[in-house]
């Protein structure tokens, strides 16, 4: 266990597993001592929303993804490494996600879900590809959708690995979105129930951005 509550539950001990700090904090919101993403929000750690998954401080996450790509290679070329591109498909704004989404990484997918569901279409996560996602981009994609919510902009998630599918069940957050098998999937079916207007030639984007960590 590297998240260790305490025998009253009022407080949790949350360990680096990359330097072995030890901060305890104080259990507000969790009462599944499976389960520490609210604390780990709380106090800016990475790592996995259950307690038995590995966790790191700010600065251990802060230097990881800081670190530049060994000599002969290229940024975006390790798996590990989330990276993102953002297009429209038949009026839909599909962010399309890579590799390991992280606290170093977290930040680029709240700006482009951020920029997406402005834009008032329909938005689909696709997840395919993503292994691991850790507290802080779980916590992202919640207020996402919680902004989607307010702003009547349908969000659905597409291809989402059995990890985070089994993440969302714990975290009671599985009927939070529509998911779906595939992007093609998702985009067909936004398609047929988004609005005419939403469907026109004046899209959010022209063909395709990608966004890699720096």
């Amino acid at each position: 266990m590297t998240a260790v509550p305490s025998p009253t539950g009022q407080t949790i001990d949350v360990i680096c597993d990359s330097c072995g700090v030890v901060v305890t904090a104080t259990n507000t919101c969790v009462h599944d001592e499976e389960l520490v993403r609210t604390v780990l929000i709380e106090i800016g750690w990475a790592g996995s929303p259950f307690a038995a998954g590995r966790h790191t401080c700010v600065p251990c996450a802060t230097r990881a993804s800081s670190r530049r790509p060994a000599e002969g290679k290229t940024v975006g070329e390790s798996p590990s490494r989330a990276s993102y591109s953002l297009r429209e498909e038949a009026g839909i704004v599909v962010v399309a996600a890579r590799g390991d989404i992280e606290l170093g990484s977290a930040e680029e997918l709240r700006m482009l879900l951020t920029m997406a569901i402005g834009a008032g279409q329909p938005v689909v996560l696709d997840l395919d590809g993503v292994n691991l996602v850790d507290a802080a981009a779980l916590g992202v994609m919640v207020r996402a959708r919680q902004t989607a919510k307010q702003l009547e902009v349908p969000l659905c998630l597409a291809a989402p690995s059995r990890f985070l599918l089994t993440v969302l069940h714990t975290m009671r957050l599985r009927r939070a979105f529509p998911i779906f098998a595939s992007r093609a999937a998702a985009v067909g079916a936004l398609a047929r129930t988004a609005p005419p207007e939403a469907t026109g030639s004046a899209g959010l984007v022209a063909g395709e951005l990608v966004m890699r960590p720096s």
